[in-house]
Protein backbone atom coordinates (compact mmCIF):
# COMPACT_ATOMS: atom_id res chain seq x y z
CA UNK A 1 0.00 0.00 0.00
CA UNK A 2 1.45 3.41 -0.97
CA UNK A 3 1.81 6.15 1.64
CA UNK A 4 -1.16 8.17 0.41
CA UNK A 5 -3.50 5.15 0.45
CA UNK A 6 -2.26 4.15 3.89
CA UNK A 7 -2.79 7.64 5.29
CA UNK A 8 -6.25 7.85 3.68
CA UNK A 9 -7.21 4.53 5.26
CA UNK A 10 -5.94 5.61 8.68
CA UNK A 11 -7.93 8.85 8.55
CA UNK A 12 -11.20 7.60 7.07
CA UNK A 13 -11.26 3.88 7.89
CA UNK A 14 -14.19 2.07 6.29
CA UNK A 15 -15.27 5.29 4.58
CA UNK A 16 -12.09 5.33 2.52
CA UNK A 17 -13.82 3.96 -0.56
CA UNK A 18 -15.90 7.13 -0.88
CA UNK A 19 -15.02 10.79 -0.55
CA UNK A 20 -16.13 11.90 2.93
CA UNK A 21 -18.72 14.66 2.86
CA UNK A 22 -18.22 18.16 4.21
CA UNK A 23 -20.54 17.32 7.09
CA UNK A 24 -18.53 14.21 7.98
CA UNK A 25 -15.25 16.15 7.99
CA UNK A 26 -16.82 18.98 10.00
CA UNK A 27 -18.01 16.46 12.63
CA UNK A 28 -14.56 14.86 12.78
CA UNK A 29 -13.07 18.28 13.51
CA UNK A 30 -15.38 19.17 16.40
CA UNK A 31 -13.39 17.54 19.24
CA UNK A 32 -10.34 19.54 18.14
CA UNK A 33 -12.34 22.76 17.94
CA UNK A 34 -13.70 22.12 21.45
CA UNK A 35 -10.20 21.51 22.81
CA UNK A 36 -8.82 24.51 20.89
CA UNK A 37 -6.40 22.31 18.96
CA UNK A 38 -6.16 24.84 16.18
CA UNK A 39 -3.54 23.09 14.04
CA UNK A 40 -5.51 19.84 13.82
CA UNK A 41 -8.85 21.54 13.17
CA UNK A 42 -7.14 23.56 10.43
CA UNK A 43 -6.14 20.28 8.76
CA UNK A 44 -9.80 19.31 8.50
CA UNK A 45 -10.58 22.74 7.08
CA UNK A 46 -7.88 22.13 4.46
CA UNK A 47 -9.29 18.67 3.68
CA UNK A 48 -12.70 20.22 3.06
CA UNK A 49 -11.07 22.66 0.67
CA UNK A 50 -9.02 20.01 -1.15
CA UNK A 51 -11.77 17.41 -1.47
CA UNK A 52 -14.76 19.68 -2.08
CA UNK A 53 -13.36 22.99 -3.37
CA UNK A 54 -15.25 24.50 -0.44
CA UNK A 55 -14.50 26.72 2.54
CA UNK A 56 -16.45 25.51 5.56
CA UNK A 57 -14.79 26.42 8.83
CA UNK A 58 -14.84 23.81 11.60
CA UNK A 59 -15.75 26.69 13.94
CA UNK A 60 -19.10 27.34 12.29
CA UNK A 61 -22.15 25.80 13.94
CA UNK A 62 -23.94 23.03 12.05
CA UNK A 63 -26.99 21.24 13.42
CA UNK A 64 -27.96 17.60 13.07
CA UNK A 65 -28.34 16.00 9.66
CA UNK A 66 -27.17 18.98 7.60
CA UNK A 67 -27.00 17.89 3.95
CA UNK A 68 -24.61 19.22 1.32
CA UNK A 69 -25.53 18.34 -2.28
CA UNK A 70 -23.12 15.76 -3.72
CA UNK A 71 -21.31 15.83 -0.39
CA UNK A 72 -20.46 19.49 -0.98
CA UNK A 73 -19.20 21.31 -4.09
CA UNK A 74 -18.04 24.93 -4.18
CA UNK A 75 -19.67 25.87 -0.87
CA UNK A 76 -18.60 28.75 1.39
CA UNK A 77 -19.87 28.93 4.98
CA UNK A 78 -18.76 31.81 7.20
CA UNK A 79 -16.98 30.97 10.43
CA UNK A 80 -19.73 32.66 12.48
CA UNK A 81 -22.66 31.17 10.56
CA UNK A 82 -25.26 29.14 12.45
CA UNK A 83 -27.03 26.37 10.53
CA UNK A 84 -29.88 24.45 12.12
CA UNK A 85 -30.98 20.83 11.97
CA UNK A 86 -32.00 19.21 8.67
CA UNK A 87 -30.87 22.10 6.49
CA UNK A 88 -30.08 21.21 2.85
CA UNK A 89 -27.41 23.22 1.02
CA UNK A 90 -26.96 23.00 -2.75
CA UNK A 91 -23.76 23.23 -4.74
CA UNK A 92 -21.97 26.58 -5.15
CA UNK A 93 -23.85 28.18 -2.25
CA UNK A 94 -22.36 31.01 -0.20
CA UNK A 95 -23.50 31.63 3.37
CA UNK A 96 -21.34 34.63 4.07
CA UNK A 97 -20.79 37.75 6.11
CA UNK A 98 -21.69 41.30 5.21
CA UNK A 99 -21.44 44.54 7.21
CA UNK A 100 -24.67 45.72 5.63
CA UNK A 101 -26.91 43.48 7.74
CA UNK A 102 -26.23 42.99 11.45
CA UNK A 103 -28.01 40.67 13.88
CA UNK A 104 -27.84 41.36 17.63
CA UNK A 105 -28.62 38.58 20.11
CA UNK A 106 -30.09 38.89 23.62
CA UNK A 107 -26.61 39.41 25.07
CA UNK A 108 -25.89 42.30 22.73
CA UNK A 109 -23.45 40.31 20.60
CA UNK A 110 -23.33 41.50 17.00
CA UNK A 111 -23.33 38.97 14.15
CA UNK A 112 -22.48 39.70 10.54
CA UNK A 113 -23.14 36.15 9.28
CA UNK A 114 -26.45 34.34 8.72
CA UNK A 115 -28.47 32.16 11.04
CA UNK A 116 -30.26 29.45 9.07
CA UNK A 117 -33.07 27.79 11.01
CA UNK A 118 -34.13 24.14 10.82
CA UNK A 119 -35.44 22.54 7.66
CA UNK A 120 -34.36 25.31 5.27
CA UNK A 121 -33.59 24.34 1.67
CA UNK A 122 -31.00 26.48 -0.16
CA UNK A 123 -30.81 25.74 -3.88
CA UNK A 124 -27.71 25.74 -6.07
CA UNK A 125 -25.84 28.99 -6.55
CA UNK A 126 -27.70 30.95 -3.88
CA UNK A 127 -25.96 33.58 -1.77
CA UNK A 128 -27.17 34.34 1.74
CA UNK A 129 -25.26 37.33 3.09
CA UNK A 130 -25.06 39.23 6.36
CA UNK A 131 -26.40 38.88 9.87
CA UNK A 132 -29.86 37.87 8.77
CA UNK A 133 -32.16 35.04 9.82
CA UNK A 134 -33.67 32.56 7.39
CA UNK A 135 -36.77 31.17 9.09
CA UNK A 136 -37.44 27.47 9.40
CA UNK A 137 -38.65 25.38 6.48
CA UNK A 138 -38.11 28.21 4.03
CA UNK A 139 -36.94 27.62 0.46
CA UNK A 140 -34.27 29.76 -1.20
CA UNK A 141 -34.33 29.50 -4.98
CA UNK A 142 -31.39 28.81 -7.27
CA UNK A 143 -28.98 31.74 -7.70
CA UNK A 144 -30.99 33.92 -5.30
CA UNK A 145 -29.17 36.70 -3.44
CA UNK A 146 -30.64 37.02 0.05
CA UNK A 147 -29.73 40.12 2.07
CA UNK A 148 -32.79 40.47 4.33
CA UNK A 149 -34.51 38.32 6.94
CA UNK A 150 -36.69 35.52 5.58
CA UNK A 151 -39.86 34.64 7.48
CA UNK A 152 -40.49 30.96 8.29
CA UNK A 153 -42.20 28.86 5.60
CA UNK A 154 -41.40 31.42 2.89
CA UNK A 155 -40.14 30.96 -0.67
CA UNK A 156 -37.58 33.50 -1.85
CA UNK A 157 -36.06 33.93 -5.31
CA UNK A 158 -34.35 36.55 -7.45
CA UNK A 159 -31.49 39.03 -7.24
CA UNK A 160 -32.06 40.62 -4.82
CA UNK A 161 -34.28 37.89 -3.42
CA UNK A 162 -37.89 38.70 -2.67
CA UNK A 163 -40.75 36.61 -1.37
CA UNK A 164 -42.45 34.75 -4.21
CA UNK A 165 -44.48 32.21 -2.28
CA UNK A 166 -45.53 30.68 1.00
CA UNK A 167 -45.42 27.06 2.14
CA UNK A 168 -48.76 25.94 3.54
CA UNK A 169 -50.35 22.66 4.58
CA UNK A 170 -52.11 22.65 1.20
CA UNK A 171 -48.95 22.92 -0.94
CA UNK A 172 -46.26 21.37 1.29
CA UNK A 173 -46.40 18.08 -0.64
CA UNK A 174 -45.01 19.92 -3.67
CA UNK A 175 -41.78 20.57 -1.75
CA UNK A 176 -41.50 17.26 0.09
CA UNK A 177 -38.40 16.20 -1.86
CA UNK A 178 -36.48 19.09 -0.26
CA UNK A 179 -36.92 17.57 3.21
CA UNK A 180 -35.35 14.13 3.08
CA UNK A 181 -35.81 13.69 6.83
CA UNK A 182 -39.59 13.77 6.25
CA UNK A 183 -39.63 11.33 3.33
CA UNK A 184 -41.31 8.55 5.33
CA UNK A 185 -44.36 10.66 6.18
CA UNK A 186 -47.49 10.07 4.14
CA UNK A 187 -49.50 12.95 2.71
CA UNK A 188 -51.78 13.35 5.71
CA UNK A 189 -48.91 13.16 8.18
CA UNK A 190 -46.96 15.82 6.28
CA UNK A 191 -49.94 18.17 6.08
CA UNK A 192 -50.69 17.66 9.77
CA UNK A 193 -47.06 18.36 10.68
CA UNK A 194 -46.96 21.59 8.69
CA UNK A 195 -50.31 22.67 10.11
CA UNK A 196 -48.87 22.22 13.60
CA UNK A 197 -45.55 23.92 12.83
CA UNK A 198 -47.14 26.90 11.11
CA UNK A 199 -49.72 27.32 13.88
CA UNK A 200 -47.04 27.26 16.57
CA UNK A 201 -44.83 29.60 14.57
CA UNK A 202 -47.70 32.08 14.25
CA UNK A 203 -48.19 31.84 18.02
CA UNK A 204 -44.52 32.60 18.61
CA UNK A 205 -43.71 29.17 20.08
CA UNK A 206 -41.18 26.55 19.07
CA UNK A 207 -42.04 23.08 17.82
Amino acid sequence: MDRLSKHWSEVFGDKGEAIPSIYYLWKMAQPYVKNQEIITSKKYENLIYLLHNSVVYPECKLGLNVKFAYGGIGVVVHKDAIIGDNVAIGQNVTIGGSPGKVRVDANGTRFFAPSIEEGVYIAAGARVLGGLVVGKYSVIGANAVVTTDVAPFSIYAGQPATKVGQITPDNCLKYKSFWTHLKDLNSKQLRDLFSKMIRESDNGTRV
